[in-house]
């Protein structure tokens, strides 16, 4: 094998070991909340309410670390970057866990 097969090869084999560690470590660092099932809805935005006030009302936990989390899931499903996005009248996904 030449030289420069050789890097080829050596640099395919180091992505492939890097993206197999990052899918493993993720893995590993999900909660075991993520993986009971969840049941989806759409809820109607109030005045007043925020991302946190919603998550408190559909988390199921009053620990705050599961609400910030809540928060997260919600911000990703419903591509929110911050409360402001919230309007009176509008909807978004939310889920709750089915025990």
């Amino acid at each position: 094998m030449n030289r420069k097969a050789f890097r080829t090869v050596t640099v395919l084999i180091l992505l492939a070991i890097l993206f197999i560690g990052s899918f493993g470590a993720r893995t590993l660092a999900t909660s075991g909340r993520d993986t009971l099932p969840r049941a989806y809805s759409s809820v109607q935005i109030l005045p007043g309410d925020t991302l946190w006030s919603i998550s408190e009302e559909f988390c199921g936990s009053s620990d705050p670390q599961d609400i910030r989390e809540y928060v997260r899931d919600l911000k990703e499903m419903n591509h929110i970057i911050n409360d402001s996005a919230l309007h009176p009248g509008a909807y978004i996904m939310i889920y709750t866990i089915k025990r």
